[in-house]
């Protein structure tokens, strides 16, 4: 059974979830609450309290989270459409685990036939710190971003053939995406009616530059070298450990190929106030080389400089299509809708993004 509600799990489903063998025990009572409620735009999160019969020793787990599809009909017919909740399945049955970054232990991952329904148990890391991405970060948490993402991508840098074997991944140039280039274009209209008026000057021309040249940016940025990328890596998706200096990451159904700069647009472009982008921006890219070459990948600095302008432009284009097309459950959801387009071309205009359109 693969629930749709929270309150259709039972303890004797969330036993046969999280249980590794009958030695670890039932889980004999639990409770749960929903989280970060707002923070997601394609899913919902509960964190489950349980208490277990028996331990023979293991320490088994005090609260899980428990991760099902959005209740929003739009956001689910849009994540099927991108293929977003089968990429967060797949990465956790295939690689998960495996990661070079800290990523949550998933206990249990299933799917239907058409992918949703699905539920994902995993870790809850709730002694975790949780940084508001509507106030962005300071730097020692910018930097400690940059060297999670080194690490998740340093492993696949330019190995195209292990790129080809994740099958579920899609290109940044390939069907998929190169579908996002029309769609991008039909909705700049809707865009700019509901946009335009909080937006800097030359914004309009920015968005409708950048829609109508998408694949073109897509065809160039699949010759560079390509690695795992996380394509939602902000602060909601992010979990500091101050005692281990580290950062869990998590949420994993945008996933794809692309140069290793463009999750570094991403955070920078969303996530970080528009003083914080321009102080930080120089000391995070020098810590991601510098980790990257710790991890045996020689990227150039400069190159590393003018992949992370032209993926502004990518963080444009999300801009462009989250807010002509997100339904969000509630006012927290629209406020990271608007940080996200206004801090977007904010910050495109700052690293002259426009100098890379065609």
């Amino acid at each position: 059974m693969i629930p749709t509600e929270f309150d259709e799990i039972t303890t004797e489903w969330m036993t046969a979830a999280v249980a590794q063998n009958a030695d670890d025990g039932q889980v004999s009572d639990m409770r749960w609450e929903r989280i970060a409620e707002g923070v997601g735009l394609l899913g919902r999160l509960a964190r489950f309290h349980l208490r277990w019969s028996a331990d023979d020793g293991q320490k088994m787990p005090a609260s899980v989270i428990v991760k099902l599809p959005s209740q929003i009909q739009e956001m689910v017919d849009q994540a099927l459409m991108f293929g977003f909740y089968d990429r967060e399945i797949n990465f956790y049955r295939n690689i998960g685990d495996s990661a070079a970054v800290r990523v949550p232990h998933a206990y249990h991952v299933d799917a239907g036939e058409a992918v949703v329904p699905f539920v994902i148990v995993m870790e809850d890391l709730h002694s975790a710190r949780v940084v508001d991405q509507l106030e962005g970060c300071e730097l020692a948490d910018s930097l400690r971003v940059a060297r999670a993402a080194a690490r998740l991508h340093a492993p696949y840098w330019g190995k195209q053939p292990q790129l080809d074997a994740l099958t579920w991944l899609p290109a940044v140039n390939g069907p998929l995406y190169a579908a996002a280039g029309p769609l991008l274009a039909e909705m700049g209209p809707v865009f700019l009616a509901g946009w335009a008026d909080t937006l800097p000057d030359g914004s309009i021309d920015l968005a409708t530059r950048t829609a109508n040249s998408l694949n073109e940016l897509q065809n160039r940025a699949a010759a560079d070298p390509l690695t795992l990328c996380h394509y939602d890596l902000r602060l909601d998706n992010l979990l500091f450990d101050d005692a281990a200096d580290d950062v869990c990451v998590i949420d994993f159904q945008l996933m794809g190929t692309q140069r290793g700069p463009y999750d570094l647009a991403y955070f920078a472009g969303w996530s970080l106030t528009e003083d914080q982008r321009r102080a930080q921006t120089s000391q995070i890219l020098d810590t991601y080389v510098s980790e990257l070459a710790e991890l045996g990948v020689t990227a150039d600095r400069q190159w590393v400089d003018d992949s992370f302008r032209e993926s502004m432009l990518g963080v444009v284009s999300m801009a462009v299509l989250s807010g002509a097309t997100a339904v969000v459950e509630n006012e927290r959801g629209e406020q990271l809708i608007a940080a996200l387009v206004q801090r977007a071309f904010a910050a495109a205009f700052d690293v002259d993004a426009a100098e890379f359109l065609p």
